[in-house]
């Protein structure tokens, strides 16, 4: 059973004194650590950390999600210790200058209810009509979150990701550029480009929420596969090139402000910037890439689970440059083949632990293999094997970054990754 957030003992989340401390000393290490050092420090699972890490430069370098996570938590802490009227005030200011316009928490389900609980309790402290609104729609963007049998998804959804592998999916199918289909995903996809030039996970017009290089590589490699709308895709190409970190890989936000380079989206982002001629921001990312293989072959991955993502994307964009290292593209096709589960599917959780195989992760593993013209045949039999009377396969939870806020199943993602399995050619 989950637990109940309202009969919560609020001490079990204040962190214990060595922590406590623990956080005081990061918070002023922060000022001298470099970013790329600092931002791999992430709170700690057990605990939350101390409250005054909001008022620290450390706080600042943590990824979006975690502050935007960290902040109400805080706030609930100090509701329930009898702690300064200032910080209370400056923590729930901080929570309602971020609801967005839609009334949510960085579109997410976990990290909305925690700001709502957070005004809730300011509003039983001192109740003003700017709380009362802020909760309400935040209440009502919660409903819109509910399922047919009760429960709550996650995200408002995927829809960029979502939208953007379909068109992907559809077009290495063999259906046609040109079709009603693929029209009408390209228009929506250009109609909620940010002004940036970027895409957000979750795309609507006039959107609030921060681009991302995930969903921005996704819906560009989109536009340019189908060749409409050049213009969009233009701005995105150079939105991810002026996103491409000092030590040229791409972090799903902002190189080194609360942010690390990332193996899957650097390799996406590899891929587009290849195809349109950025050969040498391409090989920047590549040499990348090389850096961070691990001594078993594998690459780890911060968002899907997790090395066998990691190594197959990585393995992926290498075969799509020439520019790359044998022994590095050896080592990685050796690790997925090591980790094969006995019925020739692959599957991992998001901690790394070997689990049963899944579509999404066993189509990760055979298209990466297929791109270097290596024997999937295993793989291939477990996909037909699994494939459901309607077409698609079941999906299962394979990871959204931080644990605690994702794991849950996305349908979509049980068509489209072994729809690009199936129809994978080798490069070259």
């Amino acid at each position: 059973m989950a637990p109940c957030w309202a009969c919560a003992r609020w001490e079990a989340f204040v962190p214990r004194g060595a922590a406590a401390r623990m956080g005081v000393v990061l918070g002023r290490l922060s000022r001298y650590l470099p970013r790329a050092l600092f931002s791999r420090i992430k709170p700690p699972i057990r605990y939350a950390p101390p409250v005054d890490l909001f008022f620290t430069p450390a706080f600042g370098q943590l990824f979006p999600a975690e502050q935007y996570t960290l902040a109400p938590v805080f706030y609930l802490i100090e509701q329930h210790t009898s702690r300064r009227e200032r910080v209370l005030e400056e923590l729930i200011e901080w929570i309602l200058a971020r609801q967005d316009s839609e009334g949510s928490w960085f579109s997410v389900n976990f990290i909305t209810a925690l700001a709502t609980l957070a005004l809730r309790a300011a509003m039983e402290a001192t109740p003003r009509p700017r709380l009362d609104r802020a909760y309400a729609r935040a209440r009502e963007w919660l409903e819109q979150t509910r399922n047919p049998d009760g429960g709550h998804r996650e995200a408002a959804d995927l829809n960029v990701w979502d939208t953007a592998l379909s068109v992907l999916a559809l077009l290495r199918s063999g259906m046609p550029a040109r079709s009603a289909p693929i029209r009408r995903a390209t228009d929506w996809l250009v109609s909620v480009q940010n002004l940036d030039g970027g895409w957000a996970f979750h795309g609507r017009r006039a959107s609030d929420l921060l681009s991302d290089a995930d969903d921005t590589a996704l819906a560009t490699w989109a536009l340019l596969e189908t060749g409409r709308h050049p213009v969009a895709a233009g701005r995105g190409v150079a939105w991810l090139a002026d996103h491409q970190g000092k030590d040229g890989s791409w972090a799903t936000y902002r190189p080194g402000v609360g942010d690390v380079g990332c193996v899957s989206v650097t390799a996406r982002a590899i891929q587009v910037l290849a195809q349109v001629g950025e050969r040498r921001r391409a090989e920047r990312g590549l040499r990348w890439l090389r850096r961070v293989q691990a001594n078993d072959g594998s690459w780890d991955d911060l968002w899907l689970a997790r090395r066998t993502y990691g190594t197959a994307m990585a393995l992926i964009a290498m075969a799509r440059l020439d520019a790359f290292d044998r022994r590095t593209v050896e080592r990685g096709i050796q690790w997925l083949l090591k980790h094969q589960r006995p019925d020739g599917g692959w599957g991992e959780t998001q901690r790394g632990e070997p689990r049963s195989s899944t579509a999404e992760q066993t189509a990760f593993a055979v298209r990466a293999l297929l791109a270097w013209g290596r024997s999937a045949d295993r793989g291939l039999e477990w996909l037909l094997k699994h494939q459901r009377p309607d077409g698609g396969w079941d999906p299962a939870p394979i990871g959204i970054y931080w644990e605690v806020i994702g794991g849950y199943a996305n349908p979509i993602n049980g068509w489209v990754f072994p729809l690009l399995a199936l129809s994978e050619e080798p490069e070259g």
